[in-house]
């Protein structure tokens, strides 16, 4: 799954303490703080710049000089746990967009046929 960072949540420092807060548009969707451990700050900033998992898997390996999929699988872990928690959305692709607008386009042309063939 691909991951970008809800619209609305902040990341910021308090006592040298990294948080997660939740603008009152999306208090319903997460809860309205939330302290970070540092590694899951930095992949936050990274998502805030637009970087995908995949680079920020990237960067932390060469960061921590260890393979990429031990790198992936505990990055993997935070990603799914900040999407479980509300603060990650699910990213749409281009592709995916343009997949949808096809099948969009192409249900209507169905529903004509049909309509002609009956």
């Amino acid at each position: 799954m691909i991951y970008k960072t809800r619209p609305g949540i902040v990341l910021i420092r308090i006592c040298d303490v990294d948080v997660l807060a939740a603008t009152r548009a999306v208090w319903g969707q997460c809860t309205s703080v939330r302290p970070l451990p540092r590694l899951w700050a930095g992949c936050w900033a990274l998502m805030e710049k637009g970087r995908t998992s995949e680079e920020i898997i990237s960067v932390f390996a060469r960061l921590f000089q260890q393979p990429e999929d031990v790198t992936r699988e505990k990055l993997e872990k935070i990603f799914r746990k900040l999407y479980e928690e509300g603060y990650l959305i699910e990213a749409v692709t281009e592709k995916e967009t343009s997949e949808e607008k096809e099948s969009e386009s192409l249900s209507g042309y169905e529903t004509e046929e049909r309509h002609d063939a009956g």
